[in-house]
C-alpha cells in the first residue's frame, strides 16, 4: 500500500509517490490502470496514471526526469500506441516502453514492434511483467547503450502456441 496518494487535476491521473523508479501506466481501462499501479507501488515503483495518450505526454511533460518507464496498452482511444511511441522516440529516445496487447492486437502490435517497440501479450503474470519493468528501469539507468542500440528488443515477447489467435 502507498503510504501517501496524490491525485492531479485530472481524477483520471493518480500520482503515488514511493521509493524506487518511476513508472507511468497508461490505460484506458480505469480498473486495469489502478490495479496496475497498486501492483506497482507495492513492488516499489514510483507510479503515474494517464487514462489516454494525451493525458499521458501531460502527465510526461509534467514529470519528466521523475518518469524512468512507460506502460501503455495497445490500445488507448485517442492516440495509437505506434504514434505514441513515435513521439516519445523523437523527444525522448532513451526512455523505454512497453506496451501490453491482446489476443486481437496482432496487427498493432506488429506495427508497434516494427517501430521499435516492445509488446508483451496479456495474459501474463504481473511478476513476469515487474520482472520485464524492472529490467527496462535498470537498462534506462545504465549508460547510453553501444552504437545507439536499443537494448530491450531481447524482451520482446510474442505469445506462445496455447495463445494463438
Amino acid at each position: 500500500m502507498p503510504t501517501e496518494t496524490k491525485e492531479a487535476s485530472d481524477p483520471d491521473i493518480l500520482s503515488m509517490p514511493i521509493r524506487g523508479a518511476g513508472l507511468l501506466v497508461i490505460d484506458a481501462d480505469r480498473a486495469t490502470r489502478l490495479e496496475l499501479a497498486q501492483n506497482f507501488t507495492s513492488a516499489g515503483f514510483t507510479v503515474w496514471t494517464a487514462p489516454s495518450g494525451e493525458a499521458a505526454v501531460d502527465a510526461y511533460l509534467r514529470h519528466t526526469g521523475e518518469i524512468h518507464v512507460l506502460l501503455m496498452s495497445l490500445s488507448l482511444p485517442d492516440l495509437p500506441a505506434v504514434e505514441f511511441l513515435s513521439w516519445l522516440r523523437r523527444h525522448y529516445p532513451g526512455v523505454p516502453c512497453c506496451c501490453l496487447a491482446g489476443a486481437d492486437d496482432r496487427v498493432a502490435a506488429a506495427r508497434v514492434k516494427a517501430a521499435g517497440g516492445l509488446v508483451l501479450f496479456r495474459p501474463l503474470s504481473f511478476h513476469r511483467l515487474a520482472a520485464v519493468i524492472r529490467r527496462l528501469a535498470s537498462d534506462a539507468a545504465q549508460p547510453d547503450p553501444p552504437n545507439n542500440v536499443t537494448i530491450f528488443t531481447e524482451w520482446q515477447v510474442a505469445p506462445g502456441p496455447d495463445r494463438a489467435g
